[in-house]
Parts: C-alpha cells; sequence; structure tokens
C-alpha cells in the first residue's frame, strides 16, 4: 500500500503552528491572574517570615562586647588580693563615676568608689553572718581616673581575707553595666 504524499504546505502549517504555540503569549482569565497575585503575596510573605527570623537569630548571636577594663590575675600577699589595671578601652573613666561591687561566695554588696589610697568598707552579708572587707585604689598617674597601671587591692577585716572562699570585684558604671571585672579564690593558709 502506498503511503500518501505529504505536500510542501503541510510541513510548512505544522511549523507554523508549532512557533505560534512557542511565541504566543498565553492568556489568563482574571481568576487565573488573582491566583498568580495570591501565590506571588504568599511567596512574599514567607520571605518576610524567613528573613524575620534569620535577623533574631544572627541578633542573637553577636558576641558580648569586651570589658572596658582588664585586670591583671589577682595576686595573694600576706593575705590579700592585689591586681593592676592591664587594658583600659575607649578611657581613662573618672573613678568618681564607679561603684565597687564585690561578691563572696555568690553574696553581693556594692559601695561607692573611694579617692586614691583611702579604704572604702564594703560589708557582705547580713546579721551574724556579716562580713567586713577593705578595697583600695591607687591612681598612680595620679589623673583622678582608672587608668592603665593602677592598682587595687582587696583585704578582710582581719588584715585578711578569709580563706577557701571565691571573690569577684566589679567596677560599675553610673548606667549599671559592667565595665570590667576579676575573679580570684582566697588561699588555705
Amino acid at each position: 500500500m502506498a503511503e500518501p504524499k505529504r505536500s510542501g504546505g503541510y510541513v510548512r502549517s505544522v511549523l507554523a503552528e508549532i512557533v505560534h504555540t512557542l511565541t504566543r503569549k498565553p492568556s489568563f482569565a482574571e481568576s487565573d491572574k488573582r491566583s498568580v497575585r495570591m501565590l506571588l503575596g504568599v511567596f512574599v510573605l514567607v520571605f518576610v517570615i524567613l528573613a524575620a527570623v534569620a535577623y533574631v537569630y544572627v541578633a542573637q548571636q553577636v558576641p558580648p562586647a569586651p570589658p572596658r577594663i582588664t585586670f591583671s590575675t589577682p595576686q595573694m600577699i600576706a593575705g590579700n588580693a592585689t591586681f593592676n589595671v592591664t587594658q583600659v578601652l575607649y578611657g581613662p573613666y573618672p573613678a568618681s563615676e564607679f561603684t565597687l561591687s564585690l561578691t563572696v561566695n555568690d553574696i553581693a554588696a556594692q559601695a561607692p568608689m573611694s579617692r586614691s589610697g583611702q579604704n572604702v568598707s564594703v560589708t557582705v552579708g547580713s546579721g551574724a553572718n556579716a562580713v567586713t572587707y577593705f578595697i583600695a585604689w591607687f591612681d598612680l598617674d595620679h589623673n583622678g581616673a582608672i587608668s592603665l597601671g593602677d592598682v587595687f587591692w582587696v583585704r578582710g577585716a582581719t588584715s585578711y581575707l578569709p580563706p577557701l572562699s571565691t571573690y569577684v570585684l566589679t567596677l560599675v558604671w553610673t548606667d549599671g553595666s559592667s565595665f570590667g571585672s576579676t575573679r580570684w579564690v582566697s588561699s588555705s593558709e
């Protein structure tokens, strides 16, 4: 059986139909356009929510600012702790703007900063468990500010710190923020 002849016009019409199909703009009904807009709106909303969650996560991952004042490791000398200022960022800072916070075995007390070379007493605890400590600051460059090289010492009321206790001395700025702290444990001797 002979195959029917195909004319060149038939092939051209098929090619023309393919080109027309590929190049024509589809016409959407009005409901299709609303569906596309709604779908785009959902994608935008999901993107905004994911961006907000990512922002909150990243904001929580920001490391805390470094302390503005850094101390040397406290040394126990004759039963008292002595340490000096080893770094001051963006300072020096006027000593009159600080409060001293002394924490002993997780019990804290505060006292105003004293003038250079003068003791300030801090009573930690209450009642029969109250212990008085003395803190002194030595302004070695006599500028009235906490600056590099200045010395602090902490001693107990009986001239030595009670043994086997954990201490933290913190410099607290007028707004309540910590500008630096140091931690040590008194010796058993």
